[in-house]
């Protein structure tokens, strides 16, 4: 079974965050419980088109502008290849 789409914990939609870095946390869960990898994307763009990393656990760092509006996505993978790609969750930079 493919993962589930992540779901944002952190910048909720939404909301607003400091400038500088920031740590893009989700949640992911799979059936099958073999959720291998995370792609994130991140941009200022709608939809984000700019990987910001891959890693295997639940948040990553990143450096985000002031006055600036950002989008993310989360593409999980799992052991046998399927991937699921997140909503695109929004948050403000003061």
């Amino acid at each position: 079974h493919p993962p589930f789409p992540a779901e944002a914990i952190g910048p909720a939609m939404g909301s607003s965050v400091n400038s500088g870095a920031i740590t893009l946390q989700w949640e992911g869960s799979d059936v099958d419980n073999d959720i291998v990898s995370y792609q994130v994307i991140l941009d200022t763009d709608n939809p984000p088109v700019t990987n910001v990393g891959d890693t295997s656990s639940n948040s990553l760092a990143a450096t985000v502008e002031s006055q600036r509006v950002y989008y993310w996505q989360v593409i999980t993978s799992d052991a046998v290849g399927n991937t699921s790609a997140s909503q695109i969750f929004q948050f403000k930079v003061n």
